[in-house]
Formats: structure tokens, C-alpha cells, sequence
């Protein structure tokens, strides 16, 4: 991660994938705590696997309804020890900041989309930032991602507008809306959140160039263990979930300190 690669492929794209980074001990406790909540919820039943037959099934861009011990403060203690100690350390070179896990948005959470569509597409909804942009330059944040089951192309991974945290760094504070509105007046946002865009692109990929920066919708996609690195500038949004099995993935907010 901390490879002058690394830390160029993040600062250039907003995102850095970390194939297997998970701590291996972090990882076995968190699945063995989360599987244990659904398997009491009647969600999960060790040797078969799924039985969502008595769940109800949402539709898009609904979610679906997680288990209440998802939100536990006891169950955050335990998804921390999945994100080793030294990449923590390692975020500050990747942002050029020092990170912290102080406020409301830096604890771990669990991310889990029940199947709620029969065929995936690609959103024009729902894009977004969790964290405004910031009158001083540079990075306000790092979202970590990593996954307890395995999440493929069109399971409800997270979608990402890789290079859009480039873009509007020098129009002082803006609010996530703002952001959106100003994005979408850019031709290679127009093609993604307009949904009856005559050139409106099916599948994640490149969207095109603005402003010199290339721009291009990844899905966040990965196996136990496997980390993604997001720069908390960047576009995203939830998407729908096509596959029989939930999207289960957890999320942490490292915040810029000073």
C-alpha cells in the first residue's frame, strides 16, 4: 500500500484495491460474529448457507431490513480487528493527513443489501458524498470497504466514480448535493445520472474525460479479506442486487485530523 505505486494509483483514482489485506485473525472473528447473528435471525443456517425464503424481498433501490445486532457497539469492536494496525498507519502517506476515527461516521458498520432485482443495472440514482468538500486542499477522509461473504459483479456492490474526487477542489465548501448538481453538468456525469441519456453506458466502465481527468464507474467487488481504499471526495452510490445471496460488506471512516 504504502508503494510510491500505491499511493499514486489512490491520489489518481480515488480508490486502491488491497487483494486479501484483511487481518486473517480479524477476518475469522468478524465472520464467526456475523454469521452467528444470522443464523439466529434465520438467515443463514451452517452446511446449506442462505434460507431467505422467509425474508421479505424488496425491490430497488429498497435495501432490505438487517438484523438489529448488526448496529451493536460489541459487534463494531470486533470489525475492527479486521483492518490491520499498519495499514491504519499507512493512510496517512496515502492522503497526505493524518487519519483518525473520531466522530460519528468512524465507526465500523456492516453494508447488507438483500436481492431486490432480477436483473442488475447500472443507478442514476442515489450518488452522492458522505463528507461535504472542504475550502483547505486534500483528502477530508479514507472509507475502508472489505467483505465477509464473497461479492461479485452485480451483487449490490458499492459503485464508484473513480477520478471525481479531483474535480471541484477549488470552489471552496460544498455539500454533497451541491457536488451532485455540479457533477451532473459535466458531460461524462450527464451520461451517468441522467437516466434517459441517449449514451447512457450499461455497465461500469470508462464514463470519459473531464477537465483532463478521466473518469470511470467501478463496482467494488471482492472476495473475504479483499480491501478497497476510498477517498472520501469521491462520487459514489449503493446499486441494485441481482444475485440469490445478500451483499454483505463492512465499511470504516477515517477522517482527516487538522
Amino acid at each position: 500500500m504504502n508503494s510510491a505505486a500505491g499511493v499514486a494509483a489512490f491520489r489518481d483514482r480515488g480508490l486502491l484495491r488491497l487483494p486479501a489485506a484483511a487481518d486473517p485473525a480479524g477476518l475469522a472473528a468478524a465472520r464467526a460474529a456475523v454469521f452467528d447473528i444470522l443464523s439466529r435471525a434465520g438467515l443463514w443456517t451452517e452446511g446449506e448457507g442462505w434460507t431467505l425464503a422467509g425474508a421479505d424481498r424488496p425491490r430497488w433501490p429498497a435495501l432490505g431490513k438487517a438484523p438489529a445486532a448488526f448496529k451493536d457497539r460489541r459487534l463494531a469492536a470486533v470489525l475492527e480487528t479486521l483492518v490491520p494496525a499498519d495499514l491504519i498507519a499507512g493512510l496517512e502517506a496515502l492522503a497526505g493527513a493524518r487519519m483518525g476515527t473520531a466522530g460519528g461516521l468512524s465507526r465500523p458498520q456492516l453494508l447488507w443489501t438483500l436481492p431486490n432485482a432480477s436483473a442488475w443495472s447500472l443507478p442514476a440514482i442515489l450518488w452522492h458524498t458522505d463528507v461535504p468538500r472542504a475550502p483547505q486542499a486534500g483528502c477530508p477522509g479514507v472509507q475502508v470497504f472489505t467483505f465477509l461473504s464473497p461479492v461479485g459483479p452485480g451483487a449490490g456492490a458499492t459503485l464508484v466514480a473513480a477520478g471525481s474526487h479531483r474535480l471541484l477542489n477549488d470552489q471552496g465548501e460544498l455539500r454533497s448535493k451541491a457536488i451532485k448538481a455540479r457533477l451532473r453538468a459535466l458531460p461524462p456525469f450527464a451520461r451517468l445520472m441522467d437516466p434517459v441519456h441517449p449514451d447512457r453506458p450499461a455497465a461500469p466502465g470508462p464514463l470519459g474525460e473531464t477537465d483532463g481527468v478521466p473518469i470511470e464507474v467501478v463496482e467494488l467487488t471482492g472476495a473475504p479479506g479483499d480491501l478497497w481504499l476510498m477517498d472520501m471526495r469521491a462520487l459514489h452510490t449503493a446499486a441494485p442486487n441481482a444475485s440469490p445471496a445478500p451483499r454483505l460488506m463492512m465499511t470504516w471512516r477515517f477522517l482527516r485530523e487538522g
